[in-house]
């Protein structure tokens, strides 16, 4: 059977059940009561006829009526006696006092007196119901003299037990009435409240808020309760967040080996070009070198070739660069002195760039890392470069190292990168310089080489108000200060 909450159960499980066995309870604690009070009652009577009986029989034997109606006279008060006869030994009524109703025939005292026992007995006369004790009297020979009858009214110890039992009823009723306030009361404060914030906190759970937590409150069993369910929860967020982290792993890998493939077959279709390119280039130029020593050669020829020339190791430099990029030999690592790296680039960039543009170096002196000599320093040269001929005035080389990682910045104050060519300077022939002054290669070398050294090369705005190239690499875990 189901109930709609937890409270009817309660009521209908424990309270009801409590009520009814109270009742009973009360209903066998009245009959108890009724039958003693009804026992105690007829002994009342019993020791008021005992201690009346001397007193009349002497009374009795001494033929004094006034003595015994005197004696007799002594009950009025008494709650438990409703009427007081005496009878003669003929059976005669000598005394009376009370209903004379409740007096018995001539007769019938005759023959109680003859049984010389005491005698209880009761008689119906009309609505009322009298219940009598009648006790012989002798005289001093034990011969018998008389008989004493006691007695009371039934209805009206009916009417007091009547009452008696309606406000035993009425306690057992509001006893009943009490309990089920207390226990509904002590349902709310010990269980509802505990578990109306439960379901509150697991409605917000089921709407979404995962990282609502249910309050530790209330008994041992709600608290372990309220525990167990935040315990879960905490493993349902541990697991959707390594879900999601695996997944944004998973999307990095996939899009990098998408990167890898795609570069690899560029790497190929460039290494196969520069290959082809590579020696009818080298002719040209040697060639055009020839020419260029034969004395008999007017200005404009001259220039010509010049030009061509000029055209000639442009071309001789982008096919390098083509061969770099297409190079897929595996990396010789060796430890290498970052600053003693950095500041030799710096020279170099010095002696290319511009005049007022200032180079600044700044490298612990002590910081190593591990790569290949060739790969990392092209790379470095190829960010060095490109920040020599976008500065104005400044051009800043750093480096910084922490337990696990090494990052190299190259910053300057020249106009940066737009916002909406920062996901392409990293592909291969994409550039923002004008026609014939680069070829777009460059930073894709230089982002291949982080790559293959385990790390990444990322860009940013400085605050020189250019851009600044991080080049990220795995620091080397050899003795730095060896």
């Amino acid at each position: 059977m189901g109930f709609p909450n937890l409270r009817t159960a309660t009521v209908a499980l424990v309270v009801l059940p409590c009520l009814l066995a109270t009742a009973l309870i009360g209903w066998a604690t009245l009959r108890g009561l009724e039958e003693r009070y009804s026992t105690r009652m007829q002994e009342d009577l019993e020791l008021i006829a005992r201690t009346l009986r001397l007193p009349l029989s002497r009374a009795l034997a001494a033929d004094r009526p006034g003595l015994i109606q005197e004696t007799i006279e002594s009950t009025i008060g008494m709650d438990q006696v409703y009427a007081v006869h005496v009878y003669g030994r003929q059976g005669q009524q000598v005394a009376g006092i009370g209903r004379r109703r409740a007096a018995v025939p001539t007769a019938e005292a005759v023959e109680l007196a003859g049984q010389r026992e005491r005698q209880e007995g009761s008689a119906d006369l009309g609505e009322e119901t009298l219940e009598s004790v009648f006790q012989p009297l002798t005289d001093e020979g034990g011969r018998i003299a008389g008989l004493l009858q006691v007695t009371r009214h039934s209805s009206a110890v009916q009417a007091y037990l009547d009452r008696a039992r309606a406000i035993a009823l009425l306690a057992i009723g509001l006893a009943g009435l009490l309990l089920t306030g207390v226990i509904v009361l002590g349902h709310h404060f010990g269980i509802g409240r505990h578990l109306i914030r439960l379901e509150g906190g697991m409605r917000r759970i089921r709407e979404g808020d995962l990282e609502h937590r249910l309050a530790i409150a209330g008994a041992a069993e709600f608290r372990d309760l309220a525990r167990g369910i935040n315990r879960m929860l905490d493993g349902i967020t541990a697991s959707q967040r390594e879900i999601e982290r695996r997944r944004e792993t998973e999307q990095l890998l996939r899009e990098r080996l998408h990167r890898a493939e795609k570069m690899a077959a560029i790497g190929r279709l460039a290494g196969g070009i520069a290959h082809e390119l590579g020696s009818p280039l080298s002719t040209l130029y040697g060639r055009t070198q020839q020419l260029l020593r034969r004395p008999a050669m007017d200005d404009t020829q001259r220039a010509a070739l010049e030009d061509i020339g000029d055209n000639a190791l442009r071309i001789e430099k982008t096919i390098r660069q083509l061969m770099d990029f297409g190079r897929s030999n595996p990396l010789n690592r060796v430890t290498l002195d970052l600053s003693d790296l950095l500041h030799r680039l710096a020279a170099d960039a010095r002696a290319l760039s511009p005049e007022g543009v200032e180079i600044e170096v700044d490298c612990d002196p002590r910081i190593r890392i591990a790569a290949d000599p060739l790969r990392i320093e092209q790379a470095l040269r190829n960010l060095v470069d490109n920040a020599a001929q976008a500065a104005r005035t400044r051009l800043r080389i750093s480096a910084d190292a922490d337990a696990q990682h090494v990052r190299i910045h190259v910053a300057d104050d020249g106009p940066g990168v737009p916002a909406e060519s920062r996901d392409l300077v990293f592909d291969p022939f994409y550039t923002t310089k004008p026609v014939g002054q680069g070829t777009g290669l460059g930073l894709s070398v230089a982002s291949a080489a982080a790559e293959d050294h385990d790390g990444h090369l990322g860009l940013d705005d400085d605050v020189l108000g250019g851009a600044r190239f991080t080049l990220t690499l795995p620091r080397e875990t050899a003795d730095e200060n060896a």
